[in-house]
C-alpha cells in the first residue's frame, strides 16, 4: 500500500528525480573541481613560464652588457690603433741597429788591419777607432777603402805612430751618413 500511495502521490518519481539530481550535482561538482584544477594548473604554468621568461631576460641583459663592454673595448682599440701604430713607427724609426756596424767592419776592413778599440756615438753617427796595421802601406790602403765607402760622410786621421812591436797605430774618426744606425 505504501508503494501504491507513493505512486499515487509521485513519491517514486521524486526519488528518481532526486537520484538524477544527485547525479547531476555530482557531475557539476566534479566539473567545477576539474575546472578549478585546470585553472590552477594554467595559472601555475603561466607563473612558471613568467619566472623562466624573467630569468631568460636577465641572462640576455647580462650578456648584452658584456657584449657592449667588449664592443666599447674593441672600439677603443680601433680608435687608438693609429696612435699605437704611430708610436711603433716612431720607435722603429729611432731604433738603433748596432748589428749593421759588424757588417760594416766585415765588408770594409782589410785582413791586415785590426781595431783594438771602438767607440760608437749612434746619435751623431760617429765611429772612433783605434787601428793597428802591419805597415804604412796597409794603413794607407785601409784609409783609401774607408774613403770609398758610400755610408761614410767624412773621416779624419787623428794620429799615426809606431808601437813597440813595430806595427802602425792610427786613430780614425769616421762620420757615417745620418740614420746609418736607424735603417736595416
Amino acid at each position: 500500500m505504501n508503494e501504491q500511495l507513493s505512486k499515487n502521490f509521485g513519491f517514486g518519481q521524486i526519488k528518481r528525480e532526486s537520484s538524477i539530481l544527485n547525479n547531476l550535482q555530482l557531475k557539476v561538482k566534479l566539473s567545477f573541481i576539474l575546472l578549478i584544477a585546470v585553472l590552477v594548473l594554467g595559472i601555475g604554468s603561466l607563473i612558471v613560464n613568467k619566472i623562466f621568461e624573467l630569468k631568460t631576460v636577465n641572462s640576455l641583459n647580462r650578456q648584452i652588457d658584456l657584449n657592449k663592454q667588449r664592443l666599447i673595448s674593441l672600439e677603443n682599440n680601433i680608435l687608438n690603433f693609429p696612435k699605437q701604430k704611430d708610436k711603433a713607427q716612431e720607435l722603429l724609426n729611432s731604433h738603433i741597429y748596432f748589428s749593421k756596424i759588424f757588417d760594416f767592419f766585415r765588408k770594409n776592413t782589410l785582413k791586415t788591419v785590426f781595431y783594438e778599440k771602438i767607440s760608437i756615438n749612434a746619435e751623431e753617427s760617429i765611429l772612433n777607432l783605434e787601428a793597428v796595421a802591419l805597415s804604412f802601406e796597409e794603413s794607407a790602403k785601409q784609409l783609401a777603402l774607408i774613403k770609398s765607402i758610400k755610408d761614410v760622410d767624412s773621416f779624419e786621421v787623428n794620429s799615426v805612430g809606431l808601437n813597440k812591436d813595430g806595427k802602425i797605430n792610427f786613430f780614425i774618426k769616421i762620420k757615417l751618413k745620418d740614420n746609418f744606425f736607424n735603417s736595416i
